[in-house]
């Protein structure tokens, strides 16, 4: 009696066992497939299709990779990659203008794109958004604006046209990041959060 009521016992615990591991196993399998909810490569994204008609529409993005340990660093060949995938990204959208910080990884990211619309890119200081916005609003009313910034600058920009705190910095290995943000004369403010070029992996 004792010996079967041992086996129950043992074979229970060996169940629940098997369950434990199963379980753990599953947050395993769930986390390293955790990918950006709204993570779309450039060739698969039409930009153009989320615009909204009559609208102020912004695009934000972090610069792309960039050379490590230099004061001012140009861009890794990676960065260089991403930059021609916002030139396919922005293909079929009129760009009207271009705005990038004084770096040089913020210029070559863009570079690309303000040669393939003969656009110049204007440059503007990221510790006076102030600025910016005001041009933003009214010399480019209605019109469509690609502005490239830095892992905190971006959001930051975003959370003021928003008038939020939604957004927080970008983590340093995380450039694929883009924000569409759409202005109307009613003060409405829509922010898109997409990925564009290939996925950024954070470790």
């Amino acid at each position: 009696m004792v010996l079967k009521y041992n086996r129950h016992i043992i074979y229970i615990m060996s169940r629940v066992v098997v369950y434990i591991v199963y379980l753990f196993l599953s947050v395993i399998l769930l986390t390293s497939c955790k990918g950006k909810n709204s993570n779309v490569d450039s060739t698969e994204l039409n930009i153009s299709e989320l615009m909204q008609p009559n609208t102020t529409t912004l695009i934000c993005i972090r610069h792309a990779e960039k050379v490590a340990n230099t004061s001012d660093p140009f861009l890794t060949k990676a960065g260089k990659q991403r930059a021609k995938d916002l030139v396919r990204l922005l293909d079929n959208v009129k760009v009207d203008a271009i705005y990038s910080s004084e770096f040089n990884r913020t210029l070559e990211t863009v570079l690309p794109l303000s040669q393939k619309k003969s656009i110049p890119t204007k440059t503007y200081d990221p510790r006076d958004f102030k600025s910016l916005i005001n041009k933003l609003l009214t010399i480019h009313k209605n019109q469509t604006v690609v502005i490239v910034g830095h892992s905190n600058s971006t959001p930051q920009l975003v959370n003021l046209l928003s008038g939020t705190e939604t957004y927080s910095e970008f983590d340093e290995k995380d450039y694929d990041n883009l924000f569409l943000v759409s202005l109307k004369d009613q003060g409405d403010t829509n922010v898109q959060l997409l990925q564009y070029g290939a996925e950024t992996v954070i470790e």
